[in-house]
C-alpha cells in the first residue's frame, strides 16, 4: 500500500484552495499574504487537534438508562458433543459478575475504583487489590467498577477468592446521594470534562470517604504495609502538591466533606489535576495554616500531611527507575519506609518490569499472584 506524504498532500490542498480564493488571483503580494494566512490557519488547526486532550464519552457509563443484558455472553459457547461423539467439556463462565454495592463497614473499608467502563482489568490493577488485601486482613478491600462484570481470568478469580476482597458495581446515584456532590452529579458537569473517568474518580473518592470513611487507593499502587494504625491524612507528591492517590480519613472527619465542597465550588473540566490533588492541596494547606513553598510534612491536629516517601517515594518524572534493574537497590532503599509505592501507571503502561527491577521485586513480595499470572509481561 502506498502511503502519501502528508506535506505534499497539504501543499496540493493549499494550491487547490488558493485557486478558489479571490486574493490569490491578484498580485504576488496579495497572493503570498493569502497563502500565508491559509498555511497559518492550517498549522494552528493541526496543532490544536494534536494536543487537545481527547476523552471518551462516558455518558452511558455514568448515567445508565437501562440494565444491560448481563447474561447473553456469560458462558463460552460449547457444542453439546465433540465431533467424535464424546461429551463436550463443561461450560465455564467468561465473566465475573459485580455485585450491587454491599453494606459498607465505616472506617474499615479500602476503596479502589475503575470508572472508565472497562471490563478488562489489568494484572497491575489486580496487584493493587491483592497487595491491599494481604496488608489489611481486618479491612474489606472493595473494588468498585463502572461495568456490571469483568473478564474472568485465573488471576481475577484468585484475588477475589480472598476472604476480604469484594467486586461491586458502582451505583453512581447511590454513592453521591446525600453528599455535597449529589447536585454536581445530577448536573452532568463531568460530561464537559476532557478527562471524564479521572474527574469522576476524584468526585467518587470524596463522596465515599464522606459517607463511610476509610482508605482510598489508586489502582496503580503496591501496598507494602498496613495503614490501619496510620494517622488520617494524605501525602506530599512534591514540595508544592499534596496528592490524592492515597487518602485515609475517618467518617467523623470534616475533611472529606471539605474536599467535596471545594470540588463543587471550583470544578474545572479543562484541568486534569485541579479537581483531585488541587482540591486536596488547597483544603489541607488552609486547614494546616501553611502558605509558602516548599511544603513541609506537617501534623495538623486530627490529620497529617505525610512526607513524599510515605506513598510517593519514586516521583513520577523518575518512573523509569522502577523498571531499571541497575537502579533496583536505590529504589528499594527509597521506599523502605513507604506504606504504599505509587507506580505511575499512566507512564509505565506498555512497559514490562524486567526480572531484577524494583517493580518486579515489589510485586514478588506483595502481589505474587498478579506477578505469577503475568510472568515476563508484568
Amino acid at each position: 500500500m502506498t502511503v502519501s506524504d502528508p506535506h505534499s498532500h497539504t501543499l496540493a490542498l493549499l494550491r487547490r484552495r488558493c485557486a478558489m480564493v479571490a486574493p490569490c488571483a491578484g498580485g504576488g503580494g496579495k497572493r503570498r499574504r493569502a497563502l500565508l494566512l491559509l498555511v497559518s490557519a492550517t498549522v494552528a488547526l493541526l496543532l490544536f487537534y494534536a494536543f487537545y486532550p481527547t476523552s471518551q464519552d462516558l455518558t452511558h457509563v455514568f448515567y445508565p438508562t437501562a440494565d444491560p443484558d448481563q447474561l447473553s455472553d456469560l458462558y463460552y459457547s460449547w457444542e453439546t458433543h465433540t465431533p467424535h461423539g464424546l461429551p463436550a467439556p463443561p461450560r465455564y463462565p467468561v465473566w465475573i459478575q459485580a455485585t450491587p454495592l454491599p453494606p459498607i463497614t465505616p472506617d474499615r473499608t479500602i476503596f479502589l475504583l475503575e470508572t472508565s467502563g472497562r471490563s478488562e482489568i489489568r494484572p497491575r490493577e489486580w496487584c493493587a487489590v491483592e497487595s491491599a488485601a494481604r496488608a489489611h486482613p481486618g479491612y474489606t478491600v472493595l473494588f468498585l467498577t463502572a461495568t456490571a462484570r469483568v473478564r474472568r481470568t485465573a488471576l481475577a478469580a484468585a484475588v477475589l477468592a480472598f476472604n476480604n476482597t469484594r467486586l461491586a458495581q458502582l451505583d453512581f446515584a447511590e454513592v453521591f446521594e446525600g453528599t455535597l456532590l449529589e447536585e454536581w452529579y445530577r448536573s452532568r458537569a463531568v460530561l464537559r470534562s476532557w478527562w471524564q473517568a479521572s474527574h469522576m474518580s476524584d468526585a467518587l473518592r470524596f463522596a465515599l470517604l464522606t459517607k463511610y470513611g476509610g482508605i482510598y487507593l489508586d489502582t496503580d499502587v503496591i501496598v507494602r504495609r498496613s495503614m490501619a494504625d496510620m494517622d488520617d491524612g494524605a501525602g506530599l507528591e512534591s514540595e508544592h502538591s499534596v496528592a490524592a492517590g492515597v487518602l485515609k480519613f475517618a467518617r467523623r472527619s470534616a475533611l472529606p466533606g471539605l474536599f467535596a465542597a471545594r470540588f463543587v465550588e471550583q470544578y474545572d473540566p479543562s484541568d486534569w489535576g485541579a479537581n483531585g490533588p488541587g482540591v486536596v492541596t488547597a483544603v489541607l494547606l488552609r486547614r494546616c495554616g501553611l502558605g509558602g513553598l516548599p511544603l513541609p510534612p506537617s501534623h495538623c491536629g486530627d490529620f497529617t500531611i505525610f512526607g513524599s516517601r510515605r506513598f510517593y517515594g519514586v516521583p513520577w518524572p523518575e518512573w523509569r527507575l522502577l523498571l531499571t534493574p541497575a537502579q533496583r537497590d536505590t529504589v528499594l532503599e527509597r521506599v523502605d519506609a513507604s506504606y504504599v509505592v505509587h507506580t505511575w501507571g499512566l507512564h509505565i503502561s506498555g512497559h514490562s518490569a524486567p526480572r531484577g527491577s524494583a517493580l518486579y521485586q515489589l510485586a514478588e513480595q506483595h502481589c505474587p499472584l498478579a506477578l505469577a499470572a503475568s510472568g515476563s509481561r508484568f
